[in-house]
């Protein structure tokens, strides 16, 4: 559910939720090997949760998900003072997000990776740019 660590270090930090697991774990790890710390969530509860106990810089989430799914999820982080102004990227492969505020992103699936590290690169979050 988290990354091995558990801290916030200098580099930006990335929570990955899907409930397809080597989804998420791909785009963890290609988000480690390009510098940030990355957090795993398999359900959007999981990732309310990680939201609610680490420092999160930026938000990948799925849509269509057990328990919550991105929709409910990122209208909840919108709602709370702390997560309205997080980053998002939505990925899914049959649903779309409804009402897309400007700090939200949409990519339908099948997505390259690369294209999310581009997304994730081109984000401000206030860290000198020292990945690639």
């Amino acid at each position: 559910m988290e990354n091995e660590s558990g801290s916030h270090n200098q580099s930006p930090c990335v929570l990955v939720i899907d409930d397809e697991d080597y989804i998420t774990d791909m785009i963890s790890t290609a988000l480690e090997e390009a510098g940030y710390t990355a957090y795993k969530a398999y359900d959007g509860r999981q990732g309310l949760a990680v939201v609610e106990r680490y420092p999160v810089d930026m938000v990948i989430t799925d849509i269509m998900m057990p328990y919550i799914d991105g929709n409910y999820l990122v209208r909840t982080l919108l709602e709370k003072k702390q997560t309205q102004d997080i980053p998002i990227l939505m990925i899914s492969a049959g649903a779309y997000p409804y009402k897309l505020p400007s700090n939200v992103i949409f990519i339908p699936k099948p997505f390259d990776i690369q294209m999310i590290l581009d997304i994730v690169n081109a984000t401000d979050f206030g860290f000198p740019k020292t990945r690639h």
